[in-house]
């Protein structure tokens, strides 16, 4: 994985609302990921907001400060961390490591995977959330740390939402997996806040 600069990151995260999904709520064709979303949580002009964030942040985000390669995971998710008994951590799973031109968007996609995977706990989410902007404040860039967290979720949870609609028919049935999604799109408005 080599990529980073805003310009592709936006172009991703839009993307992936135009995605094609075919919603058990509509067991009849597909429809974009955008207009299940606002349907079900009722937005409108999801893809319009969304593109006012981006560009709102763009000037957070794309810094020369940020622009600097930076290592990713690339599948950041509890499962792929392995805590010690002393407190360190070890990552596992390195398939997808690579490097990113903007640091902050490397941040994004690793906290952001992280962030989501961890969808059974969301106390654990929020405290996920707090610790990285407190991590910021102390470098004084609060701004950026919520900024990140901002972009993670949406970057994140549109992408994993998308993967959600699109299972089979059986599999979108599965209790467990109609709770992650509707946690996942319960998130997204808070994209927006």
């Amino acid at each position: 994985m080599n990529a980073g600069n805003y310009t592709s990151f936006k172009r991703e995260i839009l993307r992936n609302l135009n995605k094609k999904v075919r919603p058990l709520d509509r067991r009849k064709g597909t429809e974009t990921l955008c207009g299940v979303i606002e349907r079900r949580l009722g937005i409108t002009d999801l893809k319009g907001k969304t593109k006012k964030i981006l560009d709102n942040c763009e000037p957070i985000i794309d810094t020369k400060a940020n622009r600097k390669i930076s290592l990713i995971h690339g599948d950041m998710a509890p499962n792929n961390l392995y805590v010690f008994d002393s407190g360190d951590v070890e990552f596992l799973d390195l398939e997808w490591v690579g490097t990113f031109k903007n640091s902050a968007i490397a941040m994004i996609f690793d906290f952001g995977n992280l962030r989501a995977r961890s969808w059974k706990n969301q106390r654990f989410r929020k405290l996920l959330d707090e610790t990285l902007i407190e991590a910021y404040r102390k470098e004084d860039k609060e701004l950026l740390g919520k900024t990140i967290v901002r972009l993670s979720i949406l970057r994140s949870h549109t992408l994993l939402s998308g993967f959600f609609e699109n299972y089979a028919y059986p599999k979108q049935k599965n209790p467990i997996q109609a709770r992650r999604r509707k946690e996942t799109e319960r998130d997204i408005i808070q994209a927006f806040f």
